[in-house]
């Protein structure tokens, strides 16, 4: 038998949306006590909107930390693939130039990544090197430097002080925890001074249940018999 998939609706729209997504990427080393393996972080943006974010224990331990930070690239990368093949299938969509800039504050990452060939040190890491380095060539994607302030994957992987985390969280656009504190609080002070002077209307008030008369303060006694 053959079977034909054929869509109901297409999705059409005038003016295509540009296909350029963005993944930050960051990496700890040897950050977990008990087995010392390392986390990945990273979150992919589209027109500075957050898609995705991700904060993972990497698979194996690394012996560096560029080792760990070339982990997190590839996952990172893996990522923003996954997407960009999404955009490209949606062409009514998405223009044809669909681009991904991945980003990392690793020198050393950076280095192993498009290193050609490899290393003592990177010998038992050749599969992820050579997947990546060939996404590189095939101009799949573009692996970028990016400064240490300005990456906030960093806020994934990490403990870090409360000025630096509302900065990043500004950065793709998530409310702090903080803000969305104080937006409750004032919103629980206000419904406490609209509903509070009936609050103690009915507090002060006699109910009347199967002929006996009692207040609420006798039932909270336990005077009802």
């Amino acid at each position: 038998y053959k079977f034909r998939v054929r869509p109901d609706f297409v999705v059409e729209s005038k003016s295509k949306l540009p296909g350029d997504f963005s993944v930050y990427v960051d990496s700890d080393w040897a950050g977990c006590r008990k087995t010392r393996k390392s986390t990945s972080g990273g979150d992919v943006k589209f027109l500075g909107q957050l898609l995705v974010a991700w904060a993972r224990t990497q698979s194996s331990v690394a012996t560096s930390s560029g080792e760990a930070e070339l982990y997190a690239i590839c996952t990172g990368a893996a990522e923003g693939i996954y997407f960009t093949n999404i955009a490209k299938e949606l062409q009514n969509v998405f223009s044809s130039n669909v681009s991904l800039q991945l980003l990392t504050d690793s020198t050393a990452g950076k280095s192993m990544a498009g290193r050609e060939g490899t290393s003592k040190r990177t010998k038992h890491i050749d599969i992820r090197h050579f997947w990546l380095r060939s996404m590189i060539e095939r101009s799949v994607l573009k692996l970028h430097k990016v400064n240490g302030l300005l990456n906030h994957a960093d806020v994934l992987t990490k403990a870090v002080d409360k000025t630096t985390l509302e900065r990043h969280l500004d950065q793709i656009c998530i409310t702090s925890f903080s803000y969305t504190i104080n937006l409750i609080s004032d919103g629980l002070a206000g419904f406490a001074s609209v509903f509070g002077g009936f609050t103690d209307f009915a507090q002060s008030q006699t109910f009347d249940f199967e002929g006996a008369n009692f207040s609420e303060n006798d039932v909270s006694k336990g005077d009802l018999k």
